[in-house]
């Protein structure tokens, strides 16, 4: 069976045929970031967590978000952000939480100042053992993740840059392929591709 393309409409005009060019790169654009690794986001009640991964340490298992606020604001964590939900249902509370890599406290971290635009590292340390390779569920603030690895140690793979071009407008028409390499998760709503599009 043949795919149809835009090539089988020849009755659509240049502009409609642009139209469904962008929608398609929006869509695989949405797709790329939907698929970033480690890119699992917990909507909370006045800011966006998104998990940077959880790594065993020798306190224990330590997962590390970074915290977006939706607005400038007084912050402070409780161990009550996060929950572990093991394979038999026990819930595991953090046995502490930091903020900005500092202390681990038992109960609750310092109020710092958070601002819109500045993300802030938050960690919480579970008292997990050496096995754990992942986290059946992960809440933060009653969102939840399930099947959350667990790595040996927080050193993790950094991807290479993109070399990206100086943005040119450029005027799409007529029938076009598109491919999107190199994503890279930069902050938490915002991914960068190099885009090659083919005629």
């Amino acid at each position: 069976m043949r795919r149809a393309d835009l090539r089988d409409s020849p009755s659509l005009p240049s502009y409609l045929q642009s139209t469904m060019i962008k929608k398609a790169l929006f869509a695989l654009t949405t797709l790329a970031v939907a698929t970033t690794a480690n890119a699992q986001t917990f909507e909370g009640s006045n800011g966006i967590y998104m998990l940077q991964g959880c790594y065993h340490t020798n306190a224990g298992v330590r997962c590390d978000f970074n915290y977006a606020t939706k607005s400038d604001t007084l912050e402070a964590w409780t161990v009550l952000f996060a929950e572990v939900v093991a394979a038999d249902g026990a819930n595991i509370k953090p046995s502490g939480v930091s903020v900005v890599n500092g202390e681990f406290g038992d109960n609750n971290t310092p109020a710092i100042n958070v601002y819109k635009g500045v993300p802030v590292k938050v960690s919480a340390l579970f008292d997990l053992p050496r096995t754990t390779t992942s986290l059946r569920i992960l809440t933060v603030e009653g969102k939840r993740a399930d099947n959350v690895p667990v790595r040996n140690s927080a050193a993790v793979a950094t991807p290479a840059p993109v070399t990206a071009a100086p943005a040119q407008a450029i005027n799409i028409s007529g029938n076009w392929t598109a491919s999107l390499t190199g994503c890279k998760q930069v902050k938490p709503n915002e991914v960068v591709c190099a885009a090659t599009l083919r005629k």
